[in-house]
Order: structure tokens, then C-alpha cells, then sequence
């Protein structure tokens, strides 16, 4: 592939949004970018890469392609700083271009070329400044003009204009992604806690940026407008209703906005005109005529102002009739609906870290008290102490022991002005003091239900976030790490036993070794059939 195939195979998946992939990309924007400048001065286009390709493919076109590779010749020679490379350089740039007869010979007067000849053997960084600046003269008169009349200037131009709305698709890319990917990665090797912490919060953290995004489109059009995302799906949604030209322009007019160079400004001020204001334009917006003459008279001398009242005419129109039917339309409820979804789920399984509902969790000892000193520190165990409780309760048989413990928990935790008083409705208060006299069961069980998803609901996510249940992670990633360790040396003493053994009874007989192949596999025999049984059982 030439360079000029590259220059213009990188500018169509720039614009595709594509990124040229396979390959690494050597040009760090789109490079027809500034291609409006290089009308400026020969200049704009000798500073930039994509500029020296166009211009070198124009003068290869003229059979004068050695003017530019020899400038930039000599652009390469006055970086180097060791004398060698310095004389190396020298010679291989006067040989190719400057003596008599050279393969590339540029086109200097004879006093210059002797002045270089002479001092050849021993060359400055200044040695060829002289037929350099000729030979920049030479293209700015004489090339530079034509270039700029080509068909290949002008059809850039045009590829230029086309690409003046089109902006790569944008991924919707998790907030902060950067950041915590180069997080996760630094967990990398470290203990349980850390990757499932890492991996987890990750995720949260991403899904629930998303949904709040999302949800704050609903404020106003210009919040909107200010987050990428919602910019996409925006256009699609005016796509959808063909008036995406609106939004088109509203963006091409901020773009316009942040443009220093004059020239520049006026051809990009020319190419909106042409697009959206004049009449049966490609993509005219909806505009008073009014508004129309006062932008053609001010593109005499365009201005960063020049669109301005186009602008917020357009911005006004699509917040007063396309923005409230976006809000209302399948679209964005359907996302915004995903989002919430999507961050529900990821918030069940960060609550799942280690396996286990708050049900499953209740049933450890340990857990317990760890769950105790956190509902302790927020001021609410006595849900917890009610729950337990009314646990106990439910294994009493004897009547006696259920009404003096019924009495107990309704003084303690259901009683008004209670020490320990729980969270439940009047109704359900009153049901359990009638029951009192002869308490059941499941006298409490609607109270402790209602006390359970209290705690599940309310308490038991925000646990998962605080340091009580980081401890219970680290506990459980070095039990582990020594449950490992214990296989490990159990398996080794086994093996060094097994050499000992070896080393001094001396290798097994024939018939000791068939009697140990028998005994394996009848062993291996009653383990099936009992498992069977056990099966079969079941």
C-alpha cells in the first residue's frame, strides 16, 4: 500500500469509525482534518504528515518529487547531533540530490551546488540552508499554486466536506473504566477478597453511573445533549421521526465554534451554508428567511457568532417538540428500563460474594455475630435479637415455656414503649397481644416475616458494603488459603512416606504388588456399590 492509499484507506475507517483495524495507525486523528488550512501557505501543509503525503503524491504526479524529498532531507539532517552520522548523512543527501547528474537531481544555480561540493568533507547543519530555502521558494511559487487548483486538493476538499457531520459510532464505555481496569489489573494474584471485591464494585460502579446518566436526561434537552451516549440515541430517535438534520446542525454549529484560523472558519462557515441554510439545501433546517439573509450577509466575513441565532432556533424547536416525544418514546424507556434492570442484578450478585442469601447467611454462628455488630453500629440490632428470638421460640413443645417466652419477647421487643421496640404496624401488634393467652407456633410469624424483609431489604445490602463484611471475606479467603495448605503437606508427607518405605523395604514382590492391585480394586468396588445404595436410597 502507497502512502497515498494509506492517507486515504485511514481517513474512510476514521470515518467509518472503524480505526483502520489490524494495523497501528500512524496518523493520531483523522488526517484530512486540516485539510481546509493547507490553503493558508505551503506551510500548513509541509507541517503536517498527511499534508507531505498529498503534496508529494501532486509533485510525483509533475515529475518533481525530488523538491520535497529533498526538503525534507534536510529537515531529517538538521535534527542530528553526531559528527559520523552527520558526514554519513551529507554525503548520501549530495549524492542523491545535489551533484551533477544525480538520480534525483533538484534544480539549484551553479554557485550554490559548488558551495556544497566544496565543503562536502567537512559538512555543518547549516550546509544545504541555502539550496533548501531555493528549493521551498521554487514549491511555494511555482507548485504550491497548481496544487492547489488539482483535482486532488479540490477532491479532498469534497471528501473533507462529506466527513464534516460524520463522527465515529460511540461505545457506550463504562465510566471510569480506565482507571478501575488498571485497578483490577494491580489485584491481579491477590487474595479472594480483592478479585471478587475488584470485579464486583467494577461492575456496580459501571451499571450504576449508566442508569444515573440515563435518568437525568429527563431534567432538561441540554443534559441531554452534554453526554455522548445520549447524544446517539437521540439522533437515532429523530432518525426515526426524519428531522435528525436538526441535531446535525447543532452540533456541526459547536464544532464551528472552536475553529482559531480564519481561513479555515470561512470555508467550514460556506460548506454549513451550503448543507443546511440556503434554500433546497441537502439537509435544510426548519429557519425563518429572516435568520437565512442575516447568515449570508455575514459570511461576507464569517465569525465564531455566525450561526448563533440559527442555532438557538433549532435548539429551541427541538426542545419544545422533539424532546418531550423522546422522553415518552419506546426508546428511552426501554433503556432506561435495561439500566435499572441491569443494575438490580449487578447489585444481587455483589450481595452474593460469598454464596449465600441473608437466610443461609442467619444460620452461622459467626456470621450472626458479625451481622449483630454492624445492625449495632446503625442502631437497629434489635431486629435481629427479635429475629433470633422468635427462632428459639418456634422449637418450644411445652405450653408453659411458649407463654412465659411469648410474654418475654412482646414485653422486650412488641410491647408500646418497649426498650427494644421493633418496627411493626398497629394491626400486627394488636393480633399478637390477643394471642397472648394461648400462644402457638406461629405466633410471631407475620411480626418476624415483616422484621426479615426489613432487614433484607434495608439493612442487609448496606452490610455488604461496610467493613463487617470485608472481615467475614478476609476470614473466608484465608481458611482457603490454609485448607490448601493442609492438602498440600498432608499430600507430600503421604509421597515422602511412600519413598522411605520404599528405600528401605526395596521394590515390591510380584505377588505383593498383584495383591495390592486386587485389594484397589475391590475397594474401588464397595465404593460404587454403596454409593449406589445410597442412590438407590434416596
Amino acid at each position: 500500500m502507497t502512502a497515498w492509499q494509506e492517507l486515504i484507506s485511514v481517513s474512510h475507517c476514521r470515518g467509518r469509525g472503524d480505526g483502520h483495524k489490524g494495523r497501528l495507525c500512524c496518523f493520531p486523528k483523522d488526517p484530512l482534518e486540516d485539510v481546509e488550512t493547507w490553503g493558508e501557505s505551503v506551510d500548513k501543509v509541509l507541517s503536517c504528515k498527511a499534508g507531505q503525503i498529498a503534496f508529494r503524491e501532486f509533485l510525483k504526479s509533475e515529475y518533481s518529487e525530488e523538491n520535497i524529498l529533498f526538503w525534507l532531507a534536510c529537515e531529517e539532517y538538521k535534527k542530528i547531533k553526531s559528527a559520523p552520522e552527520m558526514i554519513s548523512s551529507a554525503n548520501r543527501i549530495y549524492s542523491e540530490f545535489v551533484q551533477t547528474e544525480a538520480p534525483r537531481q533538484i534544480n539549484i544555480d551553479c554557485g550554490t551546488r559548488e558551495n556544497i561540493t566544496k565543503n562536502i568533507s567537512q559538512p555543518t547543519p547549516t550546509s544545504f540552508d541555502t539550496a533548501q530555502k531555493l528549493i521551498y521558494s521554487l514549491m511555494a511559487r511555482d507548485c504550491y499554486p497548481r496544487f492547489l487548483k488539482s483535482d486532488m486538493y479540490q477532491g479532498l476538499l469534497k471528501k473533507a466536506e462529506t466527513s464534516l457531520v460524520q463522527s465515529p459510532p460511540i461505545e457506550p464505555q463504562p465510566h471510569g473504566m480506565d482507571i478501575d481496569g488498571k485497578k483490577q489489573r494491580g489485584y491481579r494474584g491477590g487474595n479472594t477478597r480483592c478479585r471478587l471485591q475488584c470485579k464486583s464494585s467494577q461492575a456496580t460502579k459501571t451499571e450504576r453511573l449508566r442508569f444515573e446518566e440515563m435518568s437525568q436526561w429527563s431534567h432538561s434537552l441540554e443534559t441531554l445533549l452534554s453526554s455522548k451516549l445520549g447524544i446517539q440515541i437521540f439522533e437515532a430517535f429523530l432518525k426515526s421521526e426524519f428531522s435528525d438534520e436538526n441535531l446535525e446542525f447543532w452540533i456541526v454549529c459547536e464544532d464551528y465554534k472552536k475553529i482559531k484560523s480564519s481561513f479555515r472558519m470561512t470555508c467550514r462557515a460556506k460548506k454549513i451554508f451550503k448543507r443546511y441554510i440556503q434554500a433546497e439545501a441537502p439537509r435544510e433546517i426548519n429557519i425563518d428567511q429572516k435568520t437565512k439573509e442575516q447568515i449570508r450577509w455575514k459570511l461576507k466575513v464569517p465569525s465564531v457568532e455566525c450561526f448563533d441565532d440559527a442555532q438557538k432556533t433549532v435548539y429551541r424547536l427541538m426542545e419544545r417538540d422533539s424532546y418531550p416525544r423522546f422522553l415518552k418514546s419506546d426508546v428511552y424507556r426501554t433503556l432506561l428500563d435495561s439500566a435499572s434492570e441491569s443494575l438490580r442484578t449487578q447489585k444481587e450478585k455483589e450481595t452474593n460474594l460469598l454464596g449465600e442469601s441473608l437466610e443461609t447467611f442467619l444460620t452461622k454462628k459467626r456470621r450472626q455475630l458479625v451481622y449483630w455488630e454492624f445492625l449495632k453500629s446503625e442502631f437497629c440490632e434489635e431486629n435481629l435479637d427479635f429475629w433470633l428470638a422468635c427462632q428459639e421460640f418456634r422449637t418450644l413443645d411445652c405450653p408453659e415455656q411458649r407463654t412465659k417466652s411469648a410474654t418475654r419477647i412482646y414485653e422486650e421487643f412488641i410491647k408500646d414503649d418497649s426498650p427494644r421496640q421493633v418496627n411493626l404496624d398497629f394491626y400486627t401488634r394488636e393480633n399478637i397481644r390477643q394471642s397472648l393467652q394461648q400462644p402457638t407456633a406461629s405466633c410471631f410469624a407475620v411480626a418476624q416475616g415483616k422484621i426479615y424483609s426489613l432487614m433484607k431489604d434495608d439493612c442487609f445490602p448496606r452490610f455488604i458494603e461496610s467493613k463487617h463484611y470485608k472481615v467475614l471475606i478476609d476470614e473466608a479467603s484465608k481458611q482457603r488459603g490454609i485448607r490448601k495448605h493442609r492438602v498440600a503437606v498432608r499430600v507430600k508427607s503421604n509421597g515422602d512416606d511412600l519413598k522411605s518405605q520404599r528405600a528401605t523395604e526395596g521394590p515390591p514382590s510380584h505377588e505383593e504388588a498383584v495383591k495390592c492391585c486386587c485389594e484397589s480394586k475391590e475397594h474401588m468396588h464397595r465404593a460404587a456399590t454403596g454409593a449406589n445404595e445410597k442412590v438407590d436410597t434416596t
